[in-house]
């Protein structure tokens, strides 16, 4: 006959009331006997799920409350007393504690400050970023950026979009007051409607004032103060110099929050309407693609019903051809930080404050916290176990004089608590020293009360609760269910829970070596990408943006200023540089047959350009510097070539399109590979022209420095202004905006590596405690065997075999996982590490030292004792 799981019915038989106990329990037993016919399997884990079920409130006992607070008062006399008297142990599982609940709390507020981005708008939970998708050779491709006139479109054919504006990037601006110049790219030129989508705390003015000409102004507190300082800059105008036109400031925002993935310093209202008509008309284009375009949705407006019409909708202003390969959706505001990863960007996007995060990883650190304090409760409850038999002794002195099993009980779980206090009130004072190494290692500037917002002080409680009430519940076991210890030798008692204790230890040497493997293969890839030889030369580049007419039209002139300082080496003009900032501008080359057509990035350099950037050509030769001859002229990367088919490129004559215009060019060279974008991504076809084509203007100056960056600098700013004087220098060091690829990957490395650094000291701690217990253990041991001759290796033997075992066992768990893990993280590199046994090894090795490190120290202590002093143990 089949029983019911016998877990299952005691926990039943504890937590429900005697008056009900029967009829509950016949239920599900009668249950479980009608499914036992089906499958015993499944009829055993219905049962739990039944047992579960029924913890109702109606069903639980009553609390019995069998002690007072005298006797309480007794248990914190005791705990502070061995506290004194045995305060290694003590001190050990406190800071144990304490470095678990810091790194929690740590990342805690790490993961809810991630979630919580662009939630602060009150109308967040409506509004919605309109993604293009595109069909292309790589499957469907999502969009930042959509039709112009598709939210207006989205406004007037939808019921359900109450409110629609699209958000256009303006590039680098120039605003202009007296003496006071301000640029950056940080602006948006936007619908008025956008301050009734998204939430901009107004200070002074009215953001939807009528004003006249194409634009107003409407500036946060920051660029308010410095353009006007104390005075109120509502009403007056200011000089758009890269417009060379006047506009009228009609409010002041309070400058956006933290938590915002846009902090714009100036929205430029605009009036579409009133622009030139050649941007009027690309503006009001189904053609022009360059608007970021949002919604705000009605109350209860039913989503599906926008997305399952999309086609519908798109056919009254698209042809076939474009219906074919374009539709869109909506993602919702909230989601803007997190699930953006698969967006492509196309350059016209407004500049971000926050960098798009990522799900995964928030999962994975969030894991990681959850393992640190996983490892910290083992220990606790590791150390106090071998505690509680230590105690045993006291305990049945207990029973003895009357106390009850569930006297003992409370006796540990105020111990416990009273720890899990004092080391919550550690790791506070911990967090609030690391916090502004915190922020520097997350990319965050969070101020330290965070840690107690509303959002997060459910999780302190929580964790104090949960902790405490899994740490004590093993120990409290142990030492109330003991009760004939009064002659019982006590080696017999502490011989107890060994399999338990073996079996945690190797979790925590699981759980560390998976975390090690994991912070080395970051490392060595964050290492390998910033060593891989990238095929040109960023070291010692500046970049100077070109964001006027006027200095386009003069860049010769500016580069032989530029170059009459002694500590700059050259300079040369290009539309765009290795590890473009901006867009990639794609063009279609075709060979003169038409056999072969590529999609390639476009370059428009300078005779200069490859020397600066020491790329080298592998055929054919640079172009000549004379803008006439060198105007048709075209050098192909060897991957254009290849993709070409093209064995001997030099003379052919190719075919480029865009945007409805075709060209011949010849080519004349070949360079090596370069990349120009992350290692994320493989080397693509690229080909450079003169600076003098058809097809694409010069964006960039390219310094090539010696030393003395600030003079250098300072030089650069000289001649901007003299040369360009309405328009700020817009400098940057190229191998910074190179490493900006990572920034993210190194500071979620930083953090994975402080959670691992952590976790392996709660991990020694543990171990330290555990070898003390075990050298008590075996204290005549030892000396027996000293007294029959045995040497000081085989007394470590004795001891580091049950340590090494459990290690080994820990490393056949760790290696799959990480392996798998650090598989998943690689793969979305194209050029990464490869993952050889040395590196799980390594890790192996390192667990195994800082181990033998603890292990040995305490061992050999012991072993150099008196064996006299050893034989009289106990």
């Amino acid at each position: 006959m089949s029983h019911p799981p016998k877990i299952a019915l005691q926990f039943l038989r504890w937590y429900c009331r005697e008056d009900r106990i029967d009829e509950v329990e016949g239920d599900l037993v009668e249950l479980f006997c009608m499914r036992t016919h089906h499958s015993h399997r499944l009829a055993q884990l219905q049962f739990f799920w039944d047992v579960l079920r029924s913890f109702r409130w109606v069903n639980i006992k009553k609390l019995k409350i069998n002690y007072n607070m005298v006797e309480i008062i007794n248990y914190i006399k005791i705990f502070f007393r061995r506290f004194r008297i045995e305060s290694s142990h003590y001190l050990i599982n406190t800071l144990g504690m304490a470095l678990g609940f810091a790194v929690f709390l740590l990342i805690i507020a790490y993961v809810s400050h991630e979630q919580n981005i662009d939630h602060f708008h009150t109308k967040s939970d409506r509004v919605y970023r309109v993604l293009e998708t595109r069909k292309t050779e790589n499957g469907l491709t999502k969009y930042e950026v959509s039709i112009n006139p598709l939210a207006a479109a989205l406004k007037a054919d939808f019921p359900e979009v109450e409110e629609s504006a699209r958000m256009v990037y303006m590039g680098s601006s120039a605003l202009k007051r007296g003496d006071a110049l301000f640029g950056n790219r940080e602006h948006i030129m936007a619908d008025p409607a956008i301050f009734n989508i998204l939430d901009f705390e107004i200070i002074q003015g009215d953001p939807k004032k009528d004003f006249n000409g194409p634009i107003g102004i409407v500036l946060s507190e920051y660029l308010a103060n410095i353009l006007f300082g104390n005075e109120n800059p509502v009403g007056q105008t200011v000089e758009m110099t890269n417009w060379d036109m006047n506009a009228e400031i009609l409010a002041v925002y309070k400058d956006m929050p933290e938590n915002s993935t846009y902090r714009f310093d100036g929205v430029y209202v605009a009036n579409f309407d009133a622009f030139p008509p050649n941007y009027a008309k690309w503006f009001n284009s189904w053609e022009g693609r360059g608007s970021t375009s949002l919604v705000l949705l009605k109350e209860q407006a039913n989503l599906q019903t926008i997305n399952s019409q999309s086609k519908d909708f798109l056919a009254k202003y698209l042809n076939e051809e474009q219906l074919a390969k374009v539709d869109f959706e909506l993602q919702a505001w909230t989601d803007l930080h997190l699930q953006s990863g698969d967006v492509e960007e196309m350059g016209t996007e407004p500049i971000k404050a926050i960098a798009y995060g990522n799900q995964s990883f928030l999962n994975t650190i969030l894991i990681v916290g959850y393992l640190v304090l996983f490892i910290a409760a083992l220990n606790y409850i590791n150390l106090n176990s071998v505690q509680a038999l230590k105690r045993s002794k006291e305990a049945g002195i207990r029973k003895v004089n009357g106390a009850t099993i569930g006297q003992l009980r409370v006796q540990l779980y105020t111990e416990a608590f009273l720890t899990m206090f004092i080391a919550y009130g550690i790791s506070i004072g911990f967090v609030a020293v690391v916090f502004p190494y915190f922020n520097l290692i997350a990319g965050k500037s969070l101020s330290f009360p965070y840690i107690f917002s509303d959002d997060l002080i459910y999780y302190h409680l929580v964790m104090f609760a949960v902790v405490w009430l899994f740490s004590g519940l093993i120990p409290s076991l142990n030492y109330a269910s003991i009760s004939r210890h009064l002659s019982q030798n006590i080696k017999n008692v502490q011989s107890k829970g060994g399999v338990l204790r073996k079996s945690f230890v190797a979790i925590q040497y699981a759980i560390s070596l998976v975390l090690i493997i994991a912070t080395v293969v970051l490392f060595r890839q964050m290492q390998f990408v910033q060593q891989k030889d990238l095929g040109f030369d960023r070291e010692k580049v500046i970049t100077l943006d070109i964001n006027s007419g006027k200095a386009r039209s003069s860049f010769q002139e500016i580069i032989n200023a530029l170059e009459s300082n002694a500590d700059i080496e050259h300079v040369t003009t290009s539309s765009r540089v290795p590890g473009e900032w901006k867009a990639h501008i794609n063009t279609e080359i075709t060979t003169e047959g038409g056999e072969s057509t590529i999609k390639a990035a476009h370059y428009a350099v300078d005779h200069k350009w490859l020397n600066v950037y020491n790329i080298e050509l592998s055929q054919g030769s640079n172009f000549s510097g004379s803008p006439t001859s060198d105007t048709l002229k075209m050098i192909i990367n060897e991957k254009a070539a290849a993709a070409l088919g093209l064995a001997d490129p030099v003379g052919t004559t190719l075919s480029l399109s865009r945007n409805g215009n075709n060209w011949k060019f010849q080519v004349i060279g070949v360079t090596g590979n370069f990349h120009f974008e992350s290692l994320r991504n493989r080397i693509e076809p690229v080909f450079l022209t003169s600076w003098n084509n058809p097809i694409m203007q010069i964006d960039y100056f390219n310094i090539k420095y010696r030393n003395n960056i600030p003079d250098v600098v300072a030089h650069i700013e000289k001649v901007q202004s003299t040369f360009d004087p309405k328009t700020p220098a817009e400098i940057n060091f190229l191998d910074d905006r190179w490493n900006r690829y990572y920034k993210a990957d190194n500071s979620r490395s930083d953090l994975i590596l402080t959670a691992t650094v952590v976790s392996i000291f709660i991990s020694l701690f543990g171990l330290f405690g555990l070898v003390n217990f075990t050298a008590e253990r075996k204290t005549k041991e030892i000396g027996i065997r000293k007294v029959l001759g045995a040497n000081l290796s085989q007394l470590f033997a004795l001891v580091l075999k049950d340590y090494l075992l459990l290690l080994c066992i820990a490393f056949v768990v760790a290696v799959p996982v990480s392996w798998y893990l650090a598989q998943e993280w690689l793969s979305s590199f194209a050029y990464r590490i490869s993952l050889s046994p040395l590196i799980f090894m390594l890790a192996f090795l390192f667990v195994v030292v800082i181990s033998l490190a603890t292990v040995v120290y305490r061992i050999y202590r012991l072993a150099i004792h008196n064996p006299v002093q050893s034989l009289r143990y106990e």
